[in-house]
């Protein structure tokens, strides 16, 4: 090929098909470039019956190599040395020219099982905008996990694909979560799970489909068996928080008292629950009733925008510590679990 181009390329003579033509190239114009930047572009049935000029595409080349001249940076980005944008927060692109969309501020996550020992229904709840110094990774956003700062959404470029990454394994001792994302963090390494084919600068747009790897040694992922992302920002909504809760300036809604979920649509929640006396009951429980579990006069406790209940009677004594445990039942992202509360660390001294 390189040959035949070299040597005896003919643009008239030779047969080709070309997909797409750019408007015209004429000598001594402003178009008169030794690159094809800057021109628009149309789709081409065949060379014969030429472009079709009245159905351009949207399609445009960029130099991605700044220079402060010639091609320089958009939206006030930085040309820095070896010809890269540092572009501002909210701007993206090589040369930092795309600000035409509305970049959520905060995401939110449904994550299914997983497979094997990746649980991942815990990972499920809102991913803010990571906001220190440069706020982008491969020249997009970087979201991270609200509710532990130990997992985040990133773009990675080799995949063409946006990427999730659990970092509890990932940090040295000392190292804090900044310098890690724009020192170390790279989001083709590591990945717990990965999107569809995408380039586009906004996450929301693949917000389904997405593959998780069952174990990082293996390079590519499997389906969920769910998986939903979504922009969470209730500053958008025309009817933020479903008229029973308060959006915040943080995007995020402050539930009315018994109104549940991210967006205050799920009703008030049962008081009680009682074991259905016509089945078994859960083995190893004594405890047949559970009251909404509240704490003081601050209210009902809430784990993944869900109440949280507890046996009405003591499951278990535990005569080392002379202190009753109970059993309760939580949402932990995915799936409800009923527990003694013996098995949680923090609690087994009735603490």
């Amino acid at each position: 090929l390189v040959k035949a181009l070299a040597t005896s390329f003919h643009g008239h003579w030779d047969q080709f098909g070309p997909e797409f033509i750019s408007s015209p190239t004429d000598v001594g114009t402003p178009t008169d470039s030794a690159t094809p930047v800057g021109l628009t572009w149309y789709r081409a049935n065949t060379f014969e019956k030429s472009a079709n000029l009245n159905a351009p595409v949207s399609t445009h080349l960029l130099c991605k190599i700044c220079d402060k001249i010639h091609n320089p940076c958009k939206n006030d980005g930085v040309c820095q040395v070896g010809g890269n944008c540092k572009c501002r927060r909210g701007t993206f692109g090589a040369l930092c020219q795309i600000r035409s969309f509305q970049l959520c501020p905060q995401i939110a996550a449904h994550f299914g099982d997983g497979f094997g020992k990746k649980a991942l229904g815990g990972f499920s709840g809102t991913y803010g905008l990571f906001q220190f110094g440069d706020t982008s990774v491969n020249g997009r956003a970087v979201y991270i996990e609200n509710r532990s700062q130990r997992a985040l959404f990133a773009y990675c470029k080799n995949e063409h694909a946006w990427t999730f990454t659990i970092l509890v394994d990932l940090l040295g001792e000392g190292v804090s979560i900044s310098d890690f994302v724009y020192t170390k963090f790279d989001p083709c390494a590591n990945w717990t799970a990965i999107s569809p084919d995408t380039d586009s600068y906004d996450i929301t747009a693949v917000g389904a489909n997405w593959l998780v790897r069952q174990d990082q040694r293996e390079s590519a992922g499997i389906p969920f068996d769910f998986f939903l992302l979504w922009c969470s920002d209730c500053t958008q909504n025309k009817n933020p928080c479903n008229g029973a809760g308060r959006c915040g300036p943080n995007g995020k809604c402050s539930c009315d008292n018994g109104r549940y979920g991210l967006t205050c649509s799920i009703q008030e929640s049962c008081a009680e629950v009682i074991l259905d006396l016509s089945s078994e009951r859960f083995e190893q429980f004594v405890s047949s009733r559970y009251n909404l579990l509240h704490r003081g006069s601050s209210g009902r406790v809430v784990l993944y925008e869900k109440p949280v209940y507890y046996s009405g009677q003591s499951s278990i004594y535990n005569a080392s510590s002379a202190m009753k445990h109970f059993v309760i039942i939580f949402f932990a992202g995915h799936r409800w679990h009923a527990a003694h509360t013996q098995s949680f660390p923090a609690f087994r001294n009735g603490t």
